[in-house]
């Protein structure tokens, strides 16, 4: 009597799904958003969730896992700005990493923020910060070409087109406020100061 081979079960990979689970996760923060205690910065993540919208994310163990497991990410560097005249844009420049942690990544930000706030007038820039998206299959970028103007001020979202029609992009930062332009300025001499003592 022949034997019937058993069937193999496919090793259940723990990276994968994890990558899968948390595949559209934004992270982000702004340099005029200073926290009370001794961290540099304020963090901020949330994650799509269909058909209720972005969910923020407020797990510690969750966002600490988030940035120490490699996936694909795209990084970018951002800073708001705003003319006299009240003309209104932001600056950008980004990197895509693919399977990488985002802790493992030293400089990065530092890198693509000087090239942004070199190529804008210091005194018209309200806030600086980088944001990051992540992906699965695809590159991040191509799925929301719009993705780095979230939680930027009102002036700057544009539309997003869906398959579901067109809608605002949610949530939207904080409006330009004078104040938010002093506290960015402020931290911007603290950290040249440091860089020229370095």
């Amino acid at each position: 009597m022949a034997r019937t081979k058993k069937r193999r079960a496919k090793r259940h990979n723990l990276t994968l799904r994890n990558q899968r689970v948390l595949s559209n996760i934004r992270a982000w923060m702004w340099e005029s958003q200073r926290p009370d205690d001794d961290c540099e910065f304020i963090l901020h993540a949330a994650k799509w969730v269909p058909p209720f919208g972005w969910a923020v994310l407020e797990d510690f163990d969750l966002v600490k896992d988030l940035f120490e497991r490699p996936r694909n990410w795209v990084i970018c560097a951002r800073a708001v700005a705003r003319a006299p005249d009240g003309v209104a844009w932001m600056e950008q420049a980004d990197i895509t990493l693919t399977n990488r942690a985002l802790n493992s990544i030293e400089g990065a930000y530092d890198t693509l923020r000087e090239m942004v706030v070199s190529a804008m007038r210091k005194d018209q820039i309200y806030d600086c910060g980088w944001i990051a998206q992540s992906g699965f299959d695809e590159d991040p970028a191509d799925a929301d070409p719009t993705w780095v103007y979230h939680d930027a001020p009102p002036g700057l979202c544009p539309t997003r087109v869906t398959s579901r029609g067109v809608r605002p992009m949610q949530p939207v930062g904080e409006d330009w406020t004078e104040e938010r332009r002093a506290r960015w300025q402020e931290y911007h001499k603290q950290k040249t100061l440091e860089h020229r003592n370095e």
